[in-house]
């Protein structure tokens, strides 16, 4: 099953948002998903590949996983990763590989220790790329929050269901009502997705195909949620299932928002040095100060209709967009 992924420039329109859209497309893979483009030019709006379509896996990973898969089936019922560590180490059984070599050849087995822990939420992730146990088998500590359920919203008008991501659980007071009264999914979770986030959504799309807003504070660790979850999104569809119609447009807040709106910015922790720059040039084409960071919360003072009416416009016109 081949894939395109669709890269759109945002449309500049009153709210200034931009799309990513992943859908299923005609025979043949497209360059755009080769290519690479510029992390600032995935800020504005593209997505640059940063991964291949399927799970790379080496020989180490495979060995790791299958580790893995049988703790969990020893286990014998879903459980965290905290809970699996402790498992491990009470069964005191010599299983564990130890790899080496440029082929990750198995040099020694020993008993599981408590410094392994430090890799076993990596070897689990790998499990659950790798297809060696099921998404649902080893659960996250940090639960998203559905809300108003888990359930999809059925629009008789829509053959597409919608949903509002956020990063800041505590807007939730501001955004539930908007999403009750629209039948918009809403999901909470504190910075960027994780691959169970993503997972998740990929098996509500499996049923319905689903259209996502993205909403964060424009910082170095907001402005490329996003396209973070498009990669992953991208990598899970092309291992699991094969023709997903998932599209996410990222609302804000971008540096057009903020200026048109005058928004304050504040100080922010200094990212890293690969993101530092990306959010630097991200920022310097609105000519804004890339120390600085603008949050969520300030459109309640600023935007005339406070976040709630922020919200509402910028539904309605992906809505439009959508058709």
């Amino acid at each position: 099953m081949s894939h395109n992924l669709r890269q759109e420039q945002s449309k500049t329109g009153a709210m200034g948002y931009t799309e990513i859209a992943y859908h299923r497309k005609s025979k043949g893979r497209s360059k755009d998903m080769a290519d690479g483009k510029s992390r600032a030019a995935e800020a504005k709006g593209g997505e640059k590949s940063g991964t291949s379509e399927r799970f790379v896996d080496t020989e180490t990973d495979r060995t790791k996983a299958s580790w893995v898969a049988r703790i969990v089936r020893d286990f014998g019922r879903p459980t965290t990763a905290r809970s699996l560590h402790y498992f491990a180490m009470k069964r005191a059984v010599s299983d564990y590989p130890i790899c080496g070599g440029f082929v990750g050849e198995i040099r020694v087995h020993r008993q599981y220790q408590d410094s392994d822990w430090e890799k076993l939420n990596k070897w689990v992730l790998r499990a659950k790329q790798l297809g060696f146990i099921s998404w649902q088998s080893v659960m996250e500590e940090e639960q998203d929050l559905l809300l108003p359920s888990g359930e999809i919203p059925r629009e008789s008008d829509r053959i597409w269901s919608q949903e509002l991501w956020c990063s800041k659980p505590s807007l939730r007071p501001l955004l539930l009502p908007v999403c009750q009264e629209r039948g918009v999914l809403l999901l909470l979770r504190h910075g960027v997705s994780s691959w169970d986030s993503a997972w998740n959504l990929c098996q509500r799309a499996a049923r319905r195909p689903v259209r996502v807003c993205y909403l964060t504070d424009l910082d170095a660790s907001g402005f490329l949620a996003a396209s973070n979850l498009q990669s992953k999104i991208r990598a899970i569809d092309a291992s699991f299932f094969g023709d997903l119609d998932i599209r996410i447009k990222r609302i804000g807040l971008d540096p057009s928002q903020v200026r048109r709106l005058g928004l304050p910015m504040v100080s922010m922790s200094r990212p890293e040095k690969e993101i530092r720059d990306t959010y630097r040039s991200y920022l310097e084409q609105e000519g804004l100060d890339h120390r600085l960071r603008s949050e969520l919360e300030t459109l309640e003072v600023y935007h005339p209709g406070g976040l709630k009416g922020f919200l509402e416009e910028c539904l309605d016109l992906a809505i439009d967009e959508w058709g």
